[in-house]
């Protein structure tokens, strides 16, 4: 060897921790051509330590690798920290790990860490913008509201329009209209779809020429129907909303299950409650009537004073319960995005007011306004389909078999056959969980 080498093994020996390692990774360098070179700052103060990275391509000169520990240590600040020390300095450490690994998961979102300085999350537009989802989904309840008792100080609630044999207001005529188009609308969804309609060809293909032919040659079967769907359209309107909610919470990237059973029950509870405890329950129990269910509708009538208490009480232990949850899901990460907040805001305040105290006689019109509103877009949205198109089918639809349904019972029975159809097929073509939406 040469002096200088010796000098450098001389000065090595005389601290024998650090000789050991250096030996080693001498030893690794001969093998791989890579030394890894570790030095303590000072061995009163470890913290802060770097690990030198040093690039020995051969090299068995003693002095060259100590050359390279000192460059490695003046890189040691581009490096990541190595606590050698930790037995007797691991709290700091360990503090500055955590800090570092910490920023780590938030630059890469890491659902543990993302928690960020808004309690609320913007999502990702479900129609082509955010100015869209605002105005025809989140804001449609708020709106329909206004344009329904706007159009109950109108002379249009008070004129008559006569045709064959039946009368009604302009606006009874256009909701009927509007209510009948955007429920057959749901076979762009379902049959013109392709992807769509091979899921499920038995569903789509065989179920509802069998319904329609039960219904035409069956006329309990026709009652049943009727009055099955009086009660379907509740349940399904509200699951509208539980499905624009859970769009908004994938496209926030939230896990599409966190809260959902919650969201379920809040948007029946929502839609449903009010009409229980409401003005419109008898509304909704008269098609019970035809199944010579009278007394079981008077009943429920005669003790709905009685059963306020308990379902206003019940709605709200189970809001409590869908906060608490909640706050738990915030603090794991969870953020509600702020359409779905407003959205679930707008659909209560609406509902309770319209189903609960009918104002002005518009529950109907405010209620199915806004649901068929929001409908006519998504589907235009996710079929790509011109909105005058959809109008067009949908209202010639709507006012040809609104009057022939009122003057037929082979025209009622199409109709309510597109009507269950629309409130099943709703229940899977616009599965979030199964991606399919």
């Amino acid at each position: 060897m040469r002096p200088r080498v010796v000098a450098d093994l001389v000065a090595l020996v005389a601290d024998a921790a650090h000789e050991v390692g250096i030996r080693q990774r001498v030893r690794a360098a001969q093998e791989e051509g890579r030394a890894d070179l570790v030095r303590a700052q000072d061995v009163e103060d470890l913290t802060g330590v770097r690990l030198g990275r040093a690039v020995v391509e051969g090299e068995q000169d003693l002095g060259r690798v100590g050359a390279a520990d000192r460059r490695g240590r003046e890189q040691r600040g581009a490096r990541r920290a190595e606590p050698v020390g930790e037995h007797r300095d691991g709290g700091e450490a360990e503090e500055q790990r955590g800090r570092e690994d910490f920023e780590t998961r938030i630059l890469h979102q890491e659902p543990s860490y993302c928690i960020y300085n808004s309690a609320m999350r913007k999502a990702r537009p479900v129609l082509d913008t955010v100015r869209e989802d605002w105005i025809h989904l989140v804001l449609a309840p708020v709106w329909a509201l206004a344009l329904g008792l706007a159009l109950a100080w109108s002379p249009l609630t008070r004129w008559k329009v006569s045709a064959f044999g039946l009368s009604g207001s302009p606006v009874d005529a256009f909701l009927g209209a509007f209510i009948m188009a955007h429920l057959v609308i749901v076979f762009f969804r379902s049959h013109g779809n392709a992807e769509v309609r091979a899921r499920h060809p038995v569903r789509f293909w065989l179920v509802p020429p069998a319904l329609l032919l039960a219904l035409v040659f069956s006329a309990p079967a026709l009652t049943a129907a009727a009055a099955l769907a009086i009660w379907w359209d509740v349940y399904h309107s509200s699951l509208q909303t539980f499905g624009i909610g859970r769009i908004f919470d994938r496209n926030a990237d939230n896990d599409p299950e966190a809260g959902r059973s919650l969201d379920l029950i809040l948007s029946l509870l929502l839609y449903a409650g009010p009409i229980l405890c409401g003005s419109m329950l008898l509304f909704h129990a008269q098609p019970l009537y035809s199944l010579e269910a009278g007394p079981w509708v008077e009943a429920i009538v005669r003790f709905q004073p009685r059963m306020r208490p308990f379902i206003v009480g019940a709605g709200l232990l189970f809001l409590v319960l869908y906060i608490v949850n909640y706050a738990a899901l915030i603090s794991k990460g969870y953020r509600p995005p702020r359409e779905k907040v407003a959205l679930q805001l707008g659909t209560a305040a609406v509902s309770v007011w319209a189903w609960g105290f009918n104002p002005l006689g518009m529950a109907l019109f405010i209620m199915n306004f806004f649901h068929a509103w929001q409908y006519f877009f998504l589907v235009r949205r996710y079929e790509r389909v011109p909105l005058a198109l959809l109008a067009g089918a949908g209202f010639l639809y709507g006012a040809v078999f609104g009057v022939l349904g009122d003057l037929s019972d082979k025209a009622l029975a199409v109709t309510l056959v597109v009507s269950l159809m629309h409130f099943w097929y709703d229940g899977f073509v616009w599965s979030v969980r199964k991606a399919h939406a």
